[in-house]
């Protein structure tokens, strides 16, 4: 079997620093501020848990960290915190300051949501009355338009937003 050595290109930098170089990567390569504020976030919270050095972060610290994580939020947000430090260890070994280690991800049943049946979503479809409220035909209006278009509930209320602006 093959060894493969690395040779680490500054000896004693911290997480903070390492991490850094690799912030200043993603601003450079133009990744979008909101996929650096969540490699940010999710760093920070393995940072408050892991106080060692960048090349001792191995299989075995990571599965602590699974584990940890397991008992703080749900199965998905486990996936999402150890798919964003993959990439951000991706980075640190294609700098030399660590050895790759394989992060494994959470395997089970995601939570199913509730979902409407054919009854409701025909009761919801339903027109209003001509003498309802305006509360009423507000909402008959927004369900046919998510129904309409497939869009999302922010994507609403930028729209409303940027109408309300362009009105005044």
């Amino acid at each position: 079997m093959a060894v493969i050595s690395m040779k680490n290109k500054k000896k004693g930098l911290t997480l903070e620093t390492v991490f850094g170089e690799f912030i200043v990567h993603s601003k450079a390569k133009a990744l979008k501020p909101t996929t650096i504020s969540n490699y940010q976030n999710y760093f920070k919270r393995f940072t408050n848990w892991y106080t060692g050095e960048v090349g001792n972060i191995n299989e075995n610290v990571l599965n602590q960290y699974s584990i940890y994580l397991q008992s703080q939020i749900s199965f998905t947000s486990v996936n999402s915190a150890m798919r964003h430090l993959k990439a951000i260890f991706n980075y640190f070994t294609e700098q030399g300051y660590m050895s790759m280690p394989k992060i494994k991800f959470l395997k089970g049943q995601e939570k199913h949501k509730e979902t409407f049946t054919d009854e409701e979503i025909m009761i919801l479809l339903k027109k209003p009355n001509k003498s309802c409220e305006f509360q009423e035909f507000r909402t008959c209006v927004v369900i046919n338009f998510f129904c309409a278009t497939g869009c999302r509930v922010g994507t609403l209320a930028s729209i409303m937003f940027i109408f309300s602006k362009l009105i005044r």
